[in-house]
C-alpha cells in the first residue's frame, strides 16, 4: 500500500512539473518520464472491457402446436387441433462466436409434448405393437391423449445482428417418459384409464428453424424420422409450429 501511494504521489509531481506526460494509446494509456515510456495496467476505453454478451438464442420458453405428418392415412383417427402442442424450455450450454454476426452452440433443454384425438378412438397396445383403436366396448370417452417427454440437446448455427437472429438447428431429443391415457364417462363419473408408454424411438432427431427480434420469437420443427420404431407402431413423423420468448 504504501508502495501505491509513493507511486501515486511521484505521478503527480512528474506531470505537474513537466517531467512527466501523458500519452494516449489505441490500447490504453501511458506515462513518458525524462523520455521513458512505462504502461498502465488499466485502458482508459472502457468499452475495450466490457464483455461480449452475444448469445445462441436457444434459451427460452416455447409453445408450438403439433401435428403428425402420416395420420390421415388412418381413417377416423383425428387430432384436437386446439390440444395437440409441445412445451420447450431451452436452458444454457456452450457457445462461441466468429466474426460479427455469428455463432454456434450445443445446448440443452426439455420438451414437452402431447396428442390429443378427436371421438372414441385411443393410441393403444395390440399384440405388442402401438395402433389406433376405437373403444371395443363403445365407450364414451372425454379425452384421449399420448404424452411424450424428452431431453433436447440442440447443436445450433445462428446468424444475428443487434436486434434480429436467425438459426438453424439439429435436435437430438432422448426420451424421458411416454405413456397413452383415455378418460372415460361412466354413469359414475369419468374413469381414467393408463394404456402404456408403448414403442416411441427413445432416441431421435428433428430440424428446428428459428427467427425473431430481440427478445420474442418464432419457429417450427419437423422430425424426419418416425414417431415409433419400426414395425412397431404407425409410420407418423411430428412436426409444429410456436412462439418463443427469449430469456
Amino acid at each position: 500500500m504504501k508502495k501505491i501511494l509513493f507511486l501515486s504521489v511521484l505521478v503527480i509531481f512528474c506531470l505537474e512539473s513537466g517531467f512527466a506526460q501523458t500519452v494516449e494509446k489505441e490500447d490504453g494509456s501511458y506515462v513518458s518520464v525524462d523520455g521513458a515510456s512505462y504502461d498502465f495496467i488499466f485502458s482508459w476505453d472502457k468499452k475495450k472491457n466490457k464483455k461480449s454478451n452475444k448469445t445462441i438464442h436457444w434459451e427460452a420458453l416455447g409453445f408450438a402446436f403439433s401435428g403428425l405428418d402420416g395420420l390421415n392415412s388412418f381413417e377416423g383417427v383425428e387430432l384436437k387441433k386446439s390440444m395437440s402442442y409441445s412445451v420447450r424450455l431451452g436452458l444454457g450450454g456452450m457457445y462461441h462466436t466468429f466474426g460479427e454476426h455469428w455463432g454456434m452452440g450445443l445446448g440443452l433443454g426439455f420438451d414437452w409434448t402431447r396428442y390429443h384425438f378427436i371421438g372414441n378412438v385411443s393410441l393403444r397396445d395390440i399384440n405388442g405393437i402401438a395402433d389406433f383403436e376405437f373403444d371395443p366396448e363403445g365407450r364414451q370417452y372425454k379425452d384421449s391423449k399420448a404424452l411424450i417427454y424428452y431431453l433436447t440437446l440442440p447443436l445450433t448455427l445462428e446468424y444475428q445482428t443487434e436486434k434480429f437472429y436467425v438459426n438453424g438447428s439439429v435436435e437430438g431429443l432422448l426420451k424421458l417418459y411416454s405413456k397413452s391415457k383415455i378418460e372415460v364417462r361412466t354413469a359414475d363419473g369419468i374413469r381414467k384409464e393408463n394404456l402404456g408408454g408403448f414403442n416411441f424411438f427413445p432416441l431421435t432427431a428433428r430440424f428446428v428453424l428459428r427467427t425473431g427480434f430481440s427478445k420474442f420469437g418464432v419457429f417450427g420443427y419437423y422430425q424426419p424420422f418416425p414417431l415409433f420404431q419400426k414395425g412397431k407402431g404407425p409410420e407418423l413423423y411430428p412436426f409444429g409450429v410456436g412462439i418463443s420468448l427469449n430469456f
